[in-house]
């Protein structure tokens, strides 16, 4: 059993590993039910928010701007840091739960917003990928519930693996019913 303190995370190739409960990690712990537990902690791939990288770092290359006389577009280098760090907070205001009862969204930047499955919910699980994610090996996972027709909730930028931790959840929660 792991320790309170770690939790799995599932990295983009698929391999499990140990991540330190951080900031955003604590404020869940409220959310969740007497005996409850996390099995998987993630978020978004980094290549969710490919496109804001890359402009990040065009804009950055604009310091070139300094060695040849045209000091105003070093200013673009710092937009272009701004972008990437922007999409680095957004990257990791997204967190996906994985427990042993239900999955978990939570989005918290500014406000905080939570929205969870439990397995015995689940009517539809789903796994969609573009060229693009197929190419990096992620996806969006989503999650239909009893009694909505529309998708309840969206993991996005993860792994098949991921898809198949919940699969076993639900699997197993629906055999026992």
């Amino acid at each position: 059993m792991l320790s309170m303190a770690y939790f799995p995370i599932i990295n983009s190739a698929g391999n499990v590993y140990k991540s330190i409960k951080g900031y955003f990690s604590v404020a869940i712990q409220e959310d969740l039910h007497e005996g409850e537990k996390i099995v998987l902690e993630t978020h978004p791939h980094r290549w969710v928010y490919a496109s804001w990288y890359a402009v990040g770092v065009v804009l950055l290359f604009s310091v070139y701007g300094l060695f040849i006389g045209m000091p105003y577009l070093a200013f673009g280098a710092l937009i272009g840091l701004l972008v990437i760090i922007i999409a680095g907070f957004l990257r990791r205001a997204d967190k996906y739960y994985i427990t042993d009862k239900r999955v978990i969204h939570e989005y918290r930047m500014i406000t905080r917003k939570v929205s969870s499955a439990f397995y015995s919910k689940i009517q539809d699980l789903h796994f969609t990928q573009n060229l693009f994610e197929r190419l990096m090996g992620i996806g969006t996972v989503h999650i239909n519930t009893a009694g909505g027709a529309e998708v309840e909730i969206s993991f996005k930028g993860i792994t098949p693996a991921v898809k198949r931790v919940i699969e076993e959840h639900v699997g197993k929660h629906h055999e026992h019913i």
